[in-house]
């Protein structure tokens, strides 16, 4: 793995899912980890109970539903895809409303 720098400006988030990937990212420089599929947020809280010094965006299934439980465990950022994104959509002033719409629910869900 390249070790990440920050001389860019930028934040480097490589994905990862099993502890070893995970630690393993971290020690090579990553300041936030991407967790791909990140099956449930038991599995965020249980990854953090030993490594509560990294920093995580579970990716896959968040919604504005569980968006709160996510973050409660650790999640620092969020992979949203399907929840916000319809990729088969036109994009038009309708779709681009609705996904304002559904930006906001997923904000505010996150923020109740």
């Amino acid at each position: 793995m390249i070790k990440a720098t920050k001389d860019a400006g930028l934040v480097t988030i490589p994905g990862a899912f099993t502890a070893t990937e995970i630690l393993s990212a971290y020690n090579n420089g990553a300041e936030i980890v991407k967790i791909f599929p990140c099956p449930d947020a038991a599995y965020i809280k249980n990854i953090l109970a030993p490594f509560n010094h990294i920093r995580v965006m579970p990716t896959g299934g968040i919604d504005a539903g569980n968006i709160k439980t996510f973050a409660s465990t650790g999640g620092v950022a969020f992979g949203i895809g399907s929840a916000l994104v319809n990729s088969k959509a036109t994009i038009n002033e309708t779709y681009l409303a609705e996904l304002t719409n559904r930006a906001r629910k997923l904000i505010g869900a996150l923020n109740d």
